[in-house]
């Protein structure tokens, strides 16, 4: 948008460049001004000509890369210039602390330093249940018979790690068997760690590594609160340069409107209407530039 409105003054610029050297050449041509006078006007011209060239090749590049990015065709599309829709959010800042509050929910830092805070409060959970949950088993067996001629089915289940087992015992004996009676049995046995030295250290290695990471959570959170206020400080100051220059535009406007109706009844000319449209031009550029530098300055989340 900037590229196209800069072609656009450079090629008003060319025109009343043209158009006063025209005058002075007719000037001179009654003897009314001097050689030295017709060659600066003539410097102009090459100048605004240059400048026409670099305006255009600054749009041409300015096209080709959003062409790149879009996977359009750019080539020949002409812009809005107006993104006024988008300024007046300016306007409508949210208060302080909801800036603050939205600057923090789209901080990736932010984000990757909550999830730390997480990760090593998951781990304290973690060396504490294992620091004081006993080695807790129960097992159980039924079957038939007695001693090494017993038969039947065991199962074991160990509480702290959740690993369960069964086996079947059939045994095989020769000669004579005798009866023998059915049993059931259940059995529950449980450690516990009254000195643990190495739980001990792993439990203290996981709360400090929790305090680092709430210590990090807590400068990152500082740091992304200065940056948003920062940016919430320049998009308020931006909304009154935004507006200098809206009325610097509305000033022009009218002087461009006045120029053309004092040509209409022939109190000016039509190289006084250009120079109005070309300072138009320009305030015009001056408020894009404040509106894009406005938007480009605003905190992540407004």
């Amino acid at each position: 948008m900037t590229a196209q409105l800069n072609l656009s003054i450079a090629q008003r610029s060319l025109v009343l460049a043209q158009r006063q050297l025209a005058q002075l050449q007719a000037f001179q041509a009654v003897g009314n001004a001097t050689l030295p006078s017709v060659q600066s006007a003539q410097a102009a011209v090459q100048d605004a000509q240059t400048a026409l060239l670099r305006a255009q090749a600054e749009l041409d590049s300015a096209r080709r890369a959003l062409g790149t990015l879009t996977g359009s065709d750019l080539s020949a599309r002409t812009f809005n210039p107006d993104v006024t829709p988008a300024v007046s959010t300016l306007t409508t800042l949210p208060s302080t602390a909801a800036g603050l509050s939205a600057a923090r929910a789209f901080s990736p830092a932010m984000a990757s330093a909550q999830k730390s805070v997480t990760d090593a409060q998951a781990s304290i959970d973690s060396a504490r249940r294992a620091r004081d949950l006993p080695d807790a088993s129960l097992s159980t067996s039924y079957g038939s018979g007695s001693g090494s001629s017993c038969s039947g089915l065991s199962a074991s289940l160990n509480l702290g790690s959740g690993v369960a087992s069964a086996s079947y015992t059939q045994p095989f004996t020769l000669g004579s068997t005798t009866a023998s009676s059915t049993s059931f049995a259940l059995d529950l046995s449980a450690s516990f760690n009254i000195l643990d030295p190495g739980a001990d250290g792993t439990l203290k290695l996981a709360d400090l590594q929790l305090q680092q990471a709430q210590a990090a959570l807590t400068v990152q959170g500082q740091r992304v609160d200065q940056t948003a206020l920062d940016a919430y400080s320049t998009a308020r100051i931006a909304t009154q340069a935004i507006a200098a220059r809206q009325t610097s535009v509305t000033a022009y406007t009218t002087a461009l409107a006045t120029a053309q109706t004092r040509l209409s009844v022939g109190l000016s000319t039509e190289t006084d209407v250009l120079k109005a449209q070309i300072a138009l031009a320009q305030a015009q550029l001056a408020l894009n530039t404040a509106q894009i530098s406005a938007l480009t300055g605003l905190p992540p989340g407004l």
